[in-house]
């Protein structure tokens, strides 16, 4: 699976892994971080410059997230 393919997942309801970017289906975790979570049914990201590779996780998540918190 790619990241995007994770992302889309997420966006979905559905599982999914790339490496350290996965999720349940509700939850979005870039390595251990949570950077994704759904609340009442909308997909909120939470934006992270922990590293660069979580940058790109949540930047790629926020394309399919119905809200982001900076």
């Amino acid at each position: 699976m790619t990241n995007k393919q994770v992302a889309v997942a997420w966006s979905e309801g559905r599982k999914g892994a790339a490496g350290h970017f996965t999720t349940d289906g509700v939850n979005l975790w870039s390595y251990a971080l949570l950077i994704g979570k759904t609340v009442e049914g909308k997909k909120v990201v939470t934006r992270y410059s922990r590293s660069v590779t979580t940058t790109r996780h949540t930047n790629l998540a926020a394309r399919y997230a119905d809200e982001v918190i900076a």
